[in-house]
């Protein structure tokens, strides 16, 4: 059975209405100055209820935000009210994701038709209910209750979202009987959700590089660090393909790599670091040639030199060199004098080789630099604070909606097993069973190693790459003891 759940819609303090929820598709909420949840990793009603009460500790908004988060469930219904006045009804999807939607609205709502939000109608600011489920299909009430009957709204009102108890039934036997009035033909369709879930996809994607590029517009170099599994990789790679340009699935990106042709948009290449790569073999070193039996040394460029040469003789196009596990290497050895180049960009500096007489070197601003970082093996080198504070840092974590956006347009028995395999994971990185000197969002295992195609493929990659690194959490101390009887619990459940 379907739980049920009350919407408030503060109308009579002059906030949203139902209408612009209906128009938007998405069950909302307020207190945008709460900023993006998804930000805080694994959530659970503690760390719900201990982030909220720096902005308001009264139980309400803590309550809210649990059951927006985390209570509510696919197949679950949602009833919203206007002071005392229900207006409509709507179910959640399994593809339904929380989105912090708050200056954009990608459903392209006309601020005309929802300029009654405002007591004064002449002063539209823009979506207050920040806090999206996205997207849902609003019905009005009269249609999903055409026989007049009065859902008891509670007496002392409804305040932020909670649970319909004692009507829940009959909200749920009038919604199923509106499906069957529809004979097949729901509103959430596969067209119309599968647009909804495109533009989702579309607006995460130009909010992302909205934030690169005030990001670029500050130091021309990040890193995405995070633990295994949350792609960061791919997201450099993403990246670069967005600040050229081009779609980073299309021949065309890989034909805009360093050395193959630069467009003329600009063009990319990719290294990764280890313990043993140097100076030598990433800005100038020195090269052995054998010429009439005798070994002639010459000092050469090397991968970062060139691209910084190229960028240089052409300004309006943009160099990208993405840094794959940059803290695996001895990051100022392998930077030298460069670390004063990335701060003071288009400043010449002196190198330790010279090839063709010239000793100067120039990182121009038109080189963008994009490092990655595995935050969950610590036996690896850490930067020191001469790096960080020439890098911005983003943080990639394990989330829970990218499980769900990967399977869109999966089956729902695939989409349902890898959700239960990523949530009986992330239980384990709650704060009883993990470590005090380890962090949740720098050691949980991450969304990708949940993607598969199959049950089979998922299944393999459960049992092979997600127990054994469970096993040697365990064995390093990231997972306490008490973990040791979920991880065989989950071997069982889900390794096959």
């Amino acid at each position: 059975m379907a739980r049920v759940w009350w919407c408030a819609i503060d109308r009579n303090e002059g906030w949203a209405t139902y209408e612009e929820l209906k128009a938007r598709n998405v069950v909302a909420q307020g207190w945008p100055v709460l900023g993006d949840l998804s930000r805080l990793g694994t959530l659970t009603p503690e760390r719900i209820k201990e982030y909220v009460k720096n902005i308001d500790d009264t139980d309400a908004p803590a309550k809210t935000f649990e059951n927006l988060l985390i209570n509510i469930k696919t197949g679950d219904l949602v009833v919203g009210i206007e002071g005392t006045q229900v207006k409509g009804v709507c179910k959640i999807l399994p593809r339904t994701t929380y989105l912090f939607n708050l200056d954009q609205n990608f459903e392209n709502v006309s601020t005309a038709t929802l300029a009654q939000k405002s007591k004064d109608q002449n002063n539209f600011t823009g979506f207050d209910y920040a806090h999206c489920l996205y997207p849902v299909q609003w019905i009005d009430w009269k249609d999903a209750a055409p026989d007049d009957w009065k859902l008891a709204v509670p007496r002392q009102g409804v305040k932020g979202i909670m649970q319909v108890r004692q009507d829940a039934e009959a909200v749920e036997q009038r919604w199923s009987a509106y499906e069957q009035s529809l004979h097949g033909s729901v509103p959430w369709s596969a067209q119309w959700l599968h647009e909804r879930l495109e533009r989702l996809k579309r607006m995460k994607g130009q909010l992302e590089m909205n934030e690169i590029s005030d990001i670029f517009g500050i130091v021309g170099q990040v890193i995405l660090f995070g633990p295994p599994g949350t792609g960061k990789t791919y997201k450099a790679l993403q990246i670069a393909a967005r600040l050229l340009g081009l779609p980073e699935t299309s021949d065309e990106f890989e034909q805009s790599r360093f050395g193959k042709g630069t467009g003329q948009s600009g063009c990319w290449q990719i290294v990764q670091f280890h313990p043993s790569y140097n100076y030598e073999d990433f800005v100038r070193g020195i090269q052995v040639e054998t010429r009439n039996g005798q070994a002639e040394y010459r000092p050469v460029d090397r991968i970062f030199a060139q691209m910084c040469i190229a960028a240089a003789e052409q300004k309006d196009a943009k160099y990208i060199i993405i840094i794959d596990e940059i803290n695996r290497a001895n990051v100022p050895a392998v930077l030298g004098e460069l670390l004063y180049a990335l701060e003071y960009r288009d400043k010449p500096v002196t190198t330790l080789y010279a090839p063709s007489n010239k000793l100067e070197l120039i990182v121009p601003r038109n080189l963008y630099v994009i490092g990655t970082m595995n935050t969950a093996d610590r036996s690896i080198g850490h930067l020191d604070y001469a790096i960080r504070r020439r890098f911005a840092f983003l943080r990639c974590r394990a989330k829970r909606d990218e499980v769900e956006q990967y399977y869109a347009e999966q089956q729902d028995g695939l989409r349902q097993s890898a959700l239960e395999k990523f949530e009986g994971v992330a239980q384990l990185f709650a704060s009883d069973k993990l470590s005090a000197d380890y962090r949740a969002d720098d050691v949980q295992i991450g969304h990708t190693y949940f993607f598969a195609k199959t049950e089979s493929e998922l299944r393999s990659k459960f049992r092979y790459q997600v127990i054994p690194l469970l096993e040697e959490y365990l064995a390093d101390g990231v997972l306490r003891r008490e973990a040791e009887s979920k991880i065989n619990e989950l071997r069982v459940t889900h390794g096959g």
